[in-house]
């Protein structure tokens, strides 16, 4: 780095047991602190991506670093997500957007003078550059609004198109070679393979999110380990329909066909900020109390 500032931290060590009891900091540590909270998981993937710290979670992000970009919408591209600085509330998914989370923000008027291009959410503010009253009206257009100015279908992926969906959350556009491929090299009786049908709504897309941090094996946790739990209360119930390819005998899903709208529920986790995440997290546990 350009310059190797360090913040100073007195320590209370406990020497027999090697551990820190506690330490003692000023404003700049406790600011890193909860700054650590606004990071999108995908800037945090990016930042440890050497460690080997993740496990599902880890997929996602290099499924789509290396999608190709003519598989995205027009208004979209991997850099909006992979190094995401917007608030979950805009990025997310209607799937995620539970009622905890908050509404969204309110429509931004924003002014201008008639000579220059600097703006202000005052008006009647004067502009710095030629002391003119800034009152020409203009209108922020939100993320969730793109996609009627760029065009495309909205979300992320675009449509007309399956995607093959792995137990450990690889994305690719599906391809005969590539379902044949997965099921040669994951698959010892192909008489015991199940094509399932199956739902993926909110409660799903929860604890897809848990599982995606600490196992290889996302989709089987989802659908055939998970345990009955209160169903969240939202006012839609939608689902996300994915057909998957399980193994019987093994217990696994060896991979899911799904359509654009899971994919862009995927993706989407990306731009997750780590205190939302906990926020969810806690939510689930909540209902399965």
């Amino acid at each position: 780095m350009a310059t190797a500032t360090k913040v100073k931290l007195t320590l209370m060590i406990d020497k027999t047991a090697k551990k820190v009891i506690f330490a003692e900091a000023g404003k700049d540590f406790v600011d890193i602190l909860f700054n650590l909270l606004s990071l999108p998981i995908g800037t945090v993937i990016k930042l440890l991506k050497n460690e080997n710290t993740f496990c599902s979670i880890d997929n996602l992000y290099e499924s789509l670093e290396s999608l190709n970009a003519s598989y995205l919408q027009p208004n979209h591209n991997k850099d909006q997500l992979l190094n995401s600085n917007v608030t979950a509330s805009v990025l997310c998914d209607p799937l995620l957007l539970l009622p905890e989370a908050g509404p969204r923000p309110k429509q931004r008027t924003l002014y201008k003078c008639e000579k220059d291009r600097h703006v202000t959410d005052s008006k009647y503010a004067t502009c710095p550059n030629c002391s003119a009253i800034m009152n020409y009206q203009l209108w922020y257009v939100e993320y969730q609004n793109a996609k009627n100015v760029s065009g495309g279908d909205g979300g992320v992926v675009k449509e007309l198109i399956t995607y093959l969906v792995t137990d450990d959350l690889c994305v690719k556009p599906v391809s005969m070679i590539s379902g044949v491929d997965l099921l040669q090299h994951s698959v010892k009786d192909i008489g015991a393979l199940e094509k399932r049908v199956v739902g993926f709504g909110v409660n799903e897309a929860l604890e897809l999110l848990r599982t995606s941090f600490k196992s290889k094996a996302s989709l089987s946790s989802v659908f055939l380990l998970k345990k009955e739990v209160n169903e969240l209360t939202m006012a839609t119930t939608s689902k996300v329909n994915l057909t998957l390819m399980i193994d019987k005998t093994a217990k696994k899903v060896i991979f899911a066909e799904a359509g654009k709208d899971f994919v862009d529920i995927l993706f989407n986790l990306l731009s997750l900020p780590i205190g939302t995440v906990i926020k969810l997290l806690k939510m689930k546990m909540r209902l399965a109390a």
